[in-house]
């Protein structure tokens, strides 16, 4: 039987929902997939998200989408979403696209006839590239990459789980490699405890420098600074997109709800904030899917979170970025031996992920091999000539 694409925009309620709900059943329980919130995609009014599928949320005011279902004999095998973000191609002076939301049978007919659909349509917009994957984009601070390896381990919070043969589709497909990404999984305990300890407390005592929480009360201005220091640290990496207010405000009422503002630390300089640091418990432990009588919907999987979080054994470091003319004066160790510290004595937390990192930030990777992290994952983009 051949292959038939359905193509839709954000007006097709009934043909995203199947969007959204295709990977529920493309990955068994099994293979640890994580799926997000519907409502994070989907949107719901009495959480109050706005979902990426919906036309309210601020992804959409700069950026033109377009999505395809593949089906086979009237079942869907497979799914794929292309976009043109505007800002970021005026940012970067760039004409690039991109394909994300990929998921497919193994079978290439449904992955060639996913991405020449997504690659047609990104040429006609003027575009020259097609990268991905991702969700909607690939810009640093997005939801992207297939893994590349360990693919039994289950992804932390806001990162991907794919099947192990996708990069293999992409590159019979013609795609090639942009850039890795990696990810380290740090123990909190280690075997340098106290001399990692006592190290930390003569820097707190020769320092001009301070550690502060990040005040709950007053959390819009805090994500505001969070925003200027990321900016400032992040401008001349590959693929950054500055962060806006709208992305501020997101972000905002993601912390609100599951952060614990022991592990959201500024750096202070005087009364300057120069550094940061942000990390979350992993979510995804009490996201995943379950055979339960409860089922897995939204409000199931958060009061999975919210009643077990206590037990949480893994947690990942979401965002860090020190301003430049403050690097290379003993702040990262600082912030990162105060937060394995408190993860140590006032949660179940008893390793760290640091990802995404960057191939070629070799500061980091020298970094959190020194907290004797394990390099376990390897994450992927690609990139396609029009």
């Amino acid at each position: 039987m051949s292959i038939a694409l359905k193509d839709f925009g954000l007006n097709d309620r009934k043909l995203l929902k199947q969007f959204a709900e295709f990977p529920w059943k493309h990955y068994s329980l099994k293979e640890k997939y994580i799926p997000q919130l519907n409502a994070e995609l989907l949107g719901n009014g009495l959480l109050g998200i706005k979902g990426l599928f919906t036309k309210k949320h601020p992804y959409h005011k700069h950026a033109s989408v377009r999505h395809w279902l593949a089906y086979e004999d009237g079942k869907v095998v497979g799914r794929i979403s292309a976009s043109v973000n505007q800002v970021y191609n005026n940012h970067h002076k760039t004409q690039i696209g991109n394909f994300g939301f990929f998921e497919s049978i193994k079978d290439e007919r449904v992955s060639t006839a996913l991405f020449s659909a997504a690659a047609e349509w990104l040429k006609a917009q003027g575009m020259k590239t097609m990268r991905g994957p991702g969700q909607y984009g690939n810009a640093t601070h997005e939801i992207q990459s297939w893994a590349m390896n360990s693919f039994h381990d289950a992804p932390t919070v806001e990162l991907t789980m794919s099947k192990w043969y996708y990069p293999k589709m992409a590159e019979k497909f013609g795609m090639y490699k942009a850039k890795d990404y990696f990810a380290y999984l740090n123990p909190v305990e280690s075997v340098e405890w106290d001399r990692d300890n006592k190290l930390l407390e003569r820097m707190t005592h020769r320092s001009r420098f301070r550690i502060r929480k990040m005040d709950m009360k007053n959390l819009r201005a805090e994500v505001d600074k969070v925003i200027e220091i990321y900016n400032e640290a992040w401008k001349d990496n590959w693929a950054f997109l500055p962060l806006t207010s709208d992305d501020g405000q997101a972000m905002a009422e993601t912390l609100k709800m599951v952060a614990d503002p022991n592990l959201l630390l500024f750096v202070m300089d005087g009364e300057r904030e120069v550094a940061v640091i942000g990390t979350l418990l992993d979510l995804n432990e009490k996201f995943l899917r379950r055979r339960s009588i409860f089922g897995n919907s939204d409000i199931v999987r958060l009061l999975r979170f919210f009643l077990g979080k206590k037990s949480i054994s893994r947690a990942r470091i979401m965002f860090f970025g020190i301003r430049p003319e403050y690097r290379k004066q003993g702040i990262d160790a600082m912030v990162l031996f105060a937060t394995r510290n408190y993860l140590y004595e006032h949660t179940s937390v008893r390793a760290v992920e640091a990802s995404l990192v960057l191939e070629e930030n070799m500061i980091l990777r020298n970094l959190f091999g020194h907290f004797s992290g394990i390099e376990y994952k390897k994450y992927r983009i690609y990139d396609f000539d029009l």
